[in-house]
């Protein structure tokens, strides 16, 4: 490994003598982000970027501080959501990133996250049935953030995603309904209003907000 060497002087004060020291810092290198590039627009992959790579495989193999690039193609997710738990940057030309109305598109769980020149659709999450508040299920069609996580979107166009709250408790064995936990949350990224469930928390409202009474 390369060490880098930096000179600084110290400067120290006894008496009326200067005394003039050098000490030398040692800079470890820094290491270099590295870019993903997204090579197929299905999502089944194996885990592995070696030889291809999905938009999944892309975002698992990365480290904190690298970039997936999707270029311009349409990719449609049918595994699930895509969990995002570090610093990364995900960006496109125009990329279209598809969750076919099966799931929601994206979980950021931690980290600082870029999305950029993106088009995300057809998210969709729909809360537990029975949920007590707090139950993200009806929360963030296309991408839910979590509270310790920070997600920046350039531009960015979101389409046709839904955040539907869940069903209502059974009254007739519990007496009363628990509502859905949450009334469908930002059917996009933020501040879209989603639908609330049957008997659930009625109301989208914005983005991390509990519905409102059934």
């Amino acid at each position: 490994m390369t060490t880098l060497h930096r000179s600084a002087v110290l400067v120290s004060r006894s008496g009326t003598a200067l005394v003039l020291a050098l000490a030398t810092l040692a800079v470890a290198p820094q290491a270099r982000a590295a870019t993903f590039t997204v090579s197929k627009t299905t999502d089944d992959g194996n885990g592995s970027c070696a030889t291809s790579c999905t938009l999944r495989d892309a975002v698992t193999n990365a480290s904190a501080g690298d970039t997936v690039d999707v270029g311009s193609m349409t990719v449609t997710l049918t595994a699930g959501q895509i969990t995002v738990a570090k610093d990364l940057t995900l960006k496109g030309t125009g990329a279209i990133i598809d969750a076919g109305s099966a799931s929601r598109a994206f979980l950021v769980s931690s980290g600082t996250v870029r999305f950029n020149g993106l088009t995300i659709s057809h998210g969709k999450s729909i809360g537990t049935t029975g949920a007590p508040a707090g139950d993200i299920g009806g929360w963030g069609g296309a991408i839910h953030v979590r509270a310790n996580a920070v997600v920046y979107a350039t531009g960015c166009t979101f389409t046709a995603n839904t955040a539907q709250g869940g069903v209502g408790g059974d009254s007739s064995s519990s007496g009363s309904g628990t509502g859905g936990g949450v009334g469908g949350a930002g059917a996009g990224y933020q501040g879209t209003p989603g639908t609330g469930g049957f008997g659930g928390g009625g109301g989208g409202g914005t983005f991390g907000s509990l519905g409102g009474a059934a």
